[in-house]
């Protein structure tokens, strides 16, 4: 008993990464603020912005490096990050505080204020500078109005042109190709609560264990995607998305039972490869083992990689400032190679970035703890 007592106590002191032999749940992770999340965000965005730099430098996506090896591109991978994450996050959010009015207007001021912002400069101050309109011509566009609506609205799908705008660059008019993704980020935070209160109402089993809902969600789009054909990109899109959003969902509702250890990684790590291989990354098992492998990397590596905590969130604005950085880079001719232009693509956009975080993500934040 006092040898029992001994163990106990030395356990309460030591941190659990500590214990090389304790397998311990994510639940246990979860409950606490410890992660690195905010690291594999900014390394998503990143990856995005390098992947656009071969693609907006010289004109085709084709001649990223990644893409020639594996008929995929960096920063689509970076995407499906992206969703799983969200899945995962916004998820634990919902479950953590399960007032839909609170998860609203969380969603709303974590995406529109700093993208309102974002337009307004693209629209008032770069397109002006860039256009090879005049500005009468500019203004009076109405391309100019759908532009500046669409993508603030972001319901009905993002606009990419603006008058007059890019249109001798060799990628082409895009202004800001990376929204495309935004539209989907939302209809994902409106289908999660659509999940959870219709489990609620069909069966008292479903309300008890939600994991079932999302599980079931899960497994209908996947066999709707693979069983059924159908010709739009949308459908197409909307469903590979949500196989990644979800399956992050997923992972967080059975926290509970699921292990964090090494075991378990090389494991999803071996499938997830095994997908990438034979190009079948589109599936709901690479989903699920790229949901587990960036779990695992948020809560199990510690120590100095957690410092980049004291690093505010610049991911969004990294995300939503680049492309149209790096088109109007390529627009004054800057740089002659692409290692130059996504060195200053970087170099601006986290500037940016850092603005809009200090200057408009974070008091929007603010003003949501003002109101509760």
């Amino acid at each position: 008993m006092l040898h029992l007592l001994k163990v106990t106590y030395y356990l309460r002191k030591v941190p659990i990464d500590r214990c090389p032999g304790l397998t311990m749940m994510l639940s246990s992770y979860t409950a606490g603020r410890e992660n690195n999340f905010n690291l594999i965000r900014f390394i998503a965005a990143f990856a995005v912005l390098v992947s656009h730099s071969y693609a907006i430098h010289f004109g085709s996506p084709e001649l990223e490096p990644l893409h020639h090896l594996l008929d995929r591109s960096l920063g689509s991978f970076a995407v499906d990050i992206f969703f799983v994450t969200s899945g995962f996050l916004i998820y634990s959010s919902l479950d953590r505080r399960p007032s839909l009015r609170d998860y609203a207007l969380s969603r709303f001021l974590r995406i529109y204020p700093g993208l309102f912002i974002m337009i307004l400069i693209t629209v008032f101050v770069l397109g002006p500078i860039v256009t090879n309109l005049s500005m009468t011509d500019y203004f009076l566009s109405t391309q100019t109005l759908v532009y500046t609506l669409k993508n603030s609205i972001l319901i009905f799908r993002a606009n990419y042109e603006l008058p007059g705008v890019f249109s001798e660059n060799p990628l082409g008019t895009a202004v800001n190709g990376s929204l495309w993704s935004l539209p989907f980020e939302l209809y994902m935070y409106i289908t999660l609560p659509i999940i959870i209160i219709s489990g609620n109402y069909v069966s008292r089993k479903l309300k008890e264990n939600p994991e079932y809902s999302i599980l079931l969600f899960l497994v209908l789009i996947s066999a709707f995607r693979h069983l059924v054909e159908f010709n739009s990109l949308f459908i197409h899109k909307f469903l590979v998305l949500s196989e990644l959003f979800f399956s992050g969902a997923l992972i967080y509702s059975i926290r509970k039972s699921i292990p964090i250890n090494y075991l378990y990684f090389t494991a999803s790590l071996t499938l997830a490869l095994i997908c990438i291989a034979i190009n079948e990354t589109s599936n709901v098992i690479f989903s699920l083992t790229l949901s587990y492998m960036i779990v695992w990397i948020s809560y199990k590596p510690a120590g100095v990689i957690r410092r980049f905590n004291n690093i505010e969130d610049y991911s969004y604005g990294l995300y939503i400032y680049a492309f149209p950085i790096q088109q109007t880079i390529t627009h004054f001719d800057i740089t002659r190679n692409v290692s130059t232009h996504i060195l200053l693509s970087f170099i601006f956009t986290l500037g940016f970035a850092m603005l809009s975080w200090k200057i408009v993500e974070k008091r929007a934040l603010t003003f949501k703890k003002n109101l509760n």
